[in-house]
């Protein structure tokens, strides 16, 4: 008999892929059903203040952990301990490691901009064709991880990476051949493709320098959550000081007061959703290649 074994860290993309759905339901209720809408600089505050205390909470939770642990099992034990303080070494100067931390979430900050903000923006534009384009994520994830983390390719990820490259061809040239027969040649389909494939390659310098922090540097994935969090609050306050955040919920309490009770319920939940979703992500990544598609 032939017997189906599922690994534990099988979870963690899992768990990823859940997140992502329910947000992006989350996502349409809040705009479509509660005709919420707001400005790019609320959603990026909420966004990177989900990934802030996520982190913080469950980084704070495991020093307290290991902490207790550590008591306890020095109480416990008969053997005297000569050394009872280690410090992690970093390859990487602090400097160069928050330097890093800051690309990072720089990236994620410009990205989570063009598809909440810009892309919706372009008209007569099918709302699938960012998922359709994803395959450039995973080439984008492959050239980076290949030539800054040395990561080995074998010869069937060579094979599947040939497809995805032919397979996204053809997506592009369908989908500018089908706009240029329909539309009698909009320009917009161009440049909406071009900033797809550049918010992919983003995204895919975003996960190697992720997977190159956890990995070489030994980041704790919380600690690096919080962080991204703390410097992507920073980046939306600024952002903020040209858009004020709180204007359209502000507006929409006085316009619709009932409605207003299920907006805040809603955002809770799409806090708490991004927050868990960002925490798989990283896990995700730190588990497996940067060229997992998210």
């Amino acid at each position: 008999m032939i017997k189906i074994g599922l690994r534990n860290n099988l979870l963690y993309p899992l768990l990823l892929i859940i997140f992502t759905f329910f947000r992006r339901i989350l996502s349409d209720v809040i705009s479509d059903l509660l005709k919420f809408e707001s400005s790019i600089s609320f959603l990026t505050l909420l966004m990177f203040f989900s990934e802030f205390i996520v982190g913080l909470s469950i980084y704070m939770y495991q020093l307290k952990f290991f902490k207790h642990n550590k008591k306890t099992n020095v109480r416990k034990s008969s053997i005297k301990l000569i050394v009872t303080h280690n410090e992690i070494s970093y390859p990487d100067s602090i400097f160069k490691i928050y330097i890093l931390i800051f690309i990072a979430t720089y990236f994620d900050f410009v990205v989570f901009i063009l598809i909440s903000y810009y892309f919706p923006q372009f008209e007569n534009i099918s709302k699938s064709l960012n998922v359709r384009l994803g395959g450039s994520l995973t080439l984008s994830s492959f050239i980076l991880s290949y030539f800054l983390l040395k990561i080995k390719i074998f010869k069937h990820q060579k094979v599947s990476l040939i497809i995805i490259f032919v397979c996204l061809l053809l997506i592009i040239i369908v989908e500018i051949s089908f706009n240029i027969i329909y539309n009698k040649i909009k320009w917009n389909i161009f440049l909406i493709i071009l900033l797809n494939i550049i918010s992919f390659i983003f995204i895919g310098f975003q996960n190697n320098i992720e997977k190159y922090l956890l990995e070489y540097n030994y980041i704790n994935p919380f600690q690096l959550l919080m962080l991204e969090g703390l410097i992507g609050l920073i980046l939306s306050i600024i952002y903020s000081l040209l858009d004020n955040p709180f204007k359209s919920i502000i507006d929409y309490s006085k316009s619709e007061k009932i409605k207003f009770i299920y907006l805040l319920i809603c955002l809770i939940l799409f806090i708490i959703l991004s927050g868990l979703r960002n925490s798989y992500k990283i896990l995700t990544i730190r588990k497996y290649s940067p060229m997992i598609k998210q």
